[in-house]
């Protein structure tokens, strides 16, 4: 360990100190004037068996010289990313030291890689670590690492991916920390395959691990939300099912708000033609027409405080709905954004029965405060024309706009 240890910190020097050699194979050649300080770790270098063109080497010299790669576990220098995922073993398992020539990277004796590259290797080949220990069987028989899965199918997932398939996943820490966490272990490991099985099964098996890794924070956030319902022992259909028998509750009682006040309503055509049908034409009836229309006026006022209750009342359902939709949200977190449409259909229904009331408060001024005043003032100046030729009229009249208004309330109420 320690002889690897110092071997490696060597060839990070030379690479560091030498960056504008040419590889041929395995030999990594440049040339170079002999100094004080070079000379030393040429020196080195030669004595592991790791220079060619070291030998007898003096002060002022120029040499040109050879660095013989040894790509092993303990030591692996790479002339590439994909020149170290070249070799299938590396793949799913890192060597332990890893220096990487471009762009110049490398990881051991206790370093974190600092590049994209080889940080995201080592992402990938820790995710490989933590799907093998889930995984049901693997084959090596075809040279590359295949790791078998049983769910309700057969799925196998060769390791083959490249740097292309890298990635800056959000979701990479929460899925370590979901499988390095044992509690649970074998009801994650099913829920794994159970997602792993439906998102890969009509993915050619040489893409599977490359579908993997490019939607893999989606995978996750599945992942999280199937074993979420495990843990709370709810399940999805159980939750929505209970909520949309709330939601019932929440529309009838949205209904039930403009049915309490729909027979005071009802009142308003007898109102209206009352007053209309009282008023006579002339100065003699004027006091009478004046206080019909006080009557009216007075009437219509009660019957505003009715329609601010309505209001009222309406708001009241619609801030417990509110209130419900926010808690499914905060103790459901993962799949509250489903109910979204549950909820529109009682939003459309409330603004139904709000548009409603604003519709009854504009009938109400027009029957019962401009009707009878226009009528006072054109009856106190005009010649009087009768307004209805008989009292049967009236009746007739009234049992038709009541159920014009009926109908019309319970259309608009549907609605």
């Amino acid at each position: 360990m320690a002889e690897a240890d110092d071997k490696f910190r060597l060839i990070k020097r030379l690479f560091s100190e030498f960056p504008d050699g040419e590889w041929e194979g395995l030999e990594y050649k440049f040339s170079s004037k002999i100094t004080e300080e070079n000379k030393g770790l040429f020196d080195s270098l030669n004595d592991f068996g790791m220079l060619l063109g070291a030998l007898r080497l003096n002060v002022g010299q120029e040499k040109n010289l050879s660095f013989l790669s040894d790509q092993k576990s303990e030591i692996f220098v790479a002339r590439s990313i994909d020149d170290l995922m070249s070799h299938n073993t590396y793949r799913s398992k890192s060597p332990e030291r890893v220096l990487l020539f471009k762009p110049f990277d490398f990881y051991g004796l206790h370093d974190e890689p600092e590049g994209y590259l080889l940080k995201t290797y080592v992402k990938v080949v820790s995710l490989i670590s933590i799907i093998d220990s889930i995984a049901d069987h693997e084959d090596k028989s075809s040279g590359e690492k295949t790791l078998i899965f049983l769910s309700s199918e057969k799925i196998e997932i060769p390791i083959v991916y490249g740097s292309q398939d890298f990635r800056e996943w959000e979701k990479y820490q929460d899925f370590v920390e979901l499988f390095s966490d044992k509690a649970h272990r074998k009801q994650k490991s099913t829920v794994f395959k159970k997602v792993i099985s439906d998102a890969l099964r009509d993915v050619d098996a040489a893409e599977r691990f490359s579908y993997f890794l490019a939607n893999f924070d989606r995978l996750v956030t599945r992942i999280h939300q199937n074993y979420d319902l495990y843990v709370s022992e709810f399940s999805f259909e159980r939750i929505r099912k209970k909520n949309k028998a709330e939601i019932a509750q929440h529309l009838v009682r949205i209904n039930s708000v403009f049915s309490d006040i729909q027979t005071q309503l009802l009142t308003l055509p007898i109102a209206g033609l009352l007053a209309a049908g009282q008023m006579e034409a002339g100065s003699s009836g004027s006091i009478k027409n004046l206080s019909i229309v006080a009557a009216a006026l007075s009437f219509a006022f009660l019957l505003s405080f009715v329609l601010r209750n309505y209001f009222s009342s309406l708001k009241t359902v619609k801030s417990e709905i509110d209130s419900q939709k926010n808690s499914l949200k905060e103790e459901y977190k993962v799949f509250a954004s489903s109910f979204e449409e549950d909820y529109q259909v009682v939003d459309g229904r409330y603004k139904s029965q709000r548009r409603l009331g604003r519709a009854v408060d504009f009938a109400v001024s027009i029957t019962l405060v401009i009707l009878p005043a226009g009528l006072y003032i054109y009856l106190n100046h005009h010649d009087f024309v009768q307004f209805m030729e008989s009292l049967s009229w009236v009746e007739e009249s009234f049992g038709r706009m009541k159920l014009c208004m009926f109908a019309f309330f319970e259309w608009w109420g549907r609605g």
